[in-house]
């Protein structure tokens, strides 16, 4: 199975991309990425349970939330030295997509990032 791997952003904005074949990862590597996937193959059922059980109420996609700034949370302004990483990973017919920057991404993650891109 290969996984890519992409970081770009930061101060300089540069953009970096890497596969890596999961045979090649140690073991407590292989342990994090497949807890990191089936966490988000978990979320991602949640996400659609709940789609399902608001079929009674305004669409999802109409919603919007403000943050305490009074801007879309998902749209507010990022820092200009925060990275972005994106770990992309064929699992069966499914890619799976997890996205993580400098203020959410996990110690060891950010490790794993560090010694493969």
């Amino acid at each position: 199975m290969k996984i890519k791997l992409s970081r770009e952003g930061g101060f300089i904005g540069l953009a970096a991309n890497k596969s890596v074949d999961f045979a090649d990862l140690s073991a407590e590597e292989k342990e994090l990425f497949n807890n990191t996937i089936e966490e988000k193959i978990s979320q991602q059922k949640e996400e659609a349970t709940a789609e399902k059980s608001d079929k009674n109420a305004v669409k999802t996609a109409k919603k919007v939330s403000l943050d305490s700034t009074g801007t879309r949370g998902l749209d507010a302004a990022i820092p200009a030295d925060v990275q972005s990483y994106e770990i992309k990973v064929r699992k069966g017919s499914k890619t799976i997509t997890i996205k993580f920057d400098d203020t959410n991404i996990p110690e060891k993650m950010y490790m794993m990032f560090q010694k493969y891109v």
